[in-house]
């Protein structure tokens, strides 16, 4: 059982907060992001990969790149590769890791106007924006979804991914029944949710062990996409994979997680005819 409990503070206040939770938790999480982590190579790897329709030299910002991995797998693909993230620790490690690679690294918090308008001035458009896994990390959306709109030329992508908001957020539970039919013991699991409609900030886990709970922001589905049509993207693909049957998925993945899908991975396109 994770303990959970909701926060409230004021913007500034919380963005220097969720910095010092990052750099704190960098060594820890770097240790479990990268190779051999089934959940990143099954479910996201391949699909962000096949959304981004990499060319040669295609230009695309990493936002929120944490340790680098998917950076690394984007410039192994012929990508042309910036990254930032809010956590120097992570930027950090994500250097130390990426010697071989021509990836432009940067500490940079993709809320702060001042931050992301001098990225722009190095690089004025990119053709492709990644964000994988940490949405649902970020408490300003507004000004991140601006700062892609005019990052992105006609008809360019932003392609995000996060814990599904029906079915991995904090207002879930797990069921496991065992009923017996005709002489045979059967196993169900089955996902509760509650309150799927409710706005939450509070703090959790993303790994067991973590040193510091760090902050989530619940938001339905049709909340979460308001904010990038309100800016003028549109929704050009919509992606809930799961688990496929294997025995090497540790068991609650392999049954609950196998009709109901763990993440969600959208393809927001900008409007050109705005």
């Amino acid at each position: 059982i994770v303990n959970r409990f909701i926060v409230q503070s004021s913007n500034m206040s919380l963005s220097k907060e969720i910095k010092n939770i990052w750099n704190t938790n960098a060594a820890f999480w770097d240790e479990r992001m990268g190779e051999g982590n089934t959940f990143h190579e099954t479910l996201l790897e391949q699909n962000q990969l096949d959304l981004l329709e990499i060319t040669p030299n295609k230009l695309i910002l990493d936002l929120a790149c944490g340790n680098g991995h998917f950076s690394r797998s984007l410039a192994q693909h012929g990508a042309k590769v910036v990254a930032i993230d809010i956590s120097d620790q992570l930027i950090e490690i994500a250097q130390s890791k990426s010697q071989a690679f021509n990836i432009d690294y940067r500490t940079i918090d993709a809320t702060k106007l001042e931050e992301t308008q001098a990225l722009l001035k190095d690089y004025p458009q990119f053709e492709a924006i990644v964000c994988t896994m940490a949405i649902q990390d970020i408490d300003q959306l507004e000004p991140l979804i601006q700062f892609a709109y005019q990052a992105l030329p006609a008809k360019g992508t932003f392609t995000f991914s996060i814990p599904h908001p029906c079915f991995s957020m904090d207002n879930t539970r797990f069921i496991h029944e065992v009923e017996e039919i005709d002489g045979e013991v059967l196993d169900r699991y089955a996902i509760q949710i509650r309150d799927y409609l409710v706005y939450r900030q509070y703090k959790g886990l993303g790994i067991q062990g973590q040193p510091e709970l760090h902050y989530y922001f619940h938001r339905p589905i049709g909340e979460l996409l308001q904010l990038f049509f309100n800016e003028g993207f549109l929704l050009d693909r919509l992606l809930e994979p799961c688990f496929p049957p294997s025995e090497g998925i540790p068991k609650l993945h392999r049954k609950v997680y196998q009709n109901n899908p763990p993440v969600m991975i959208a393809r927001m396109r900008k409007n050109d005819g705005r």
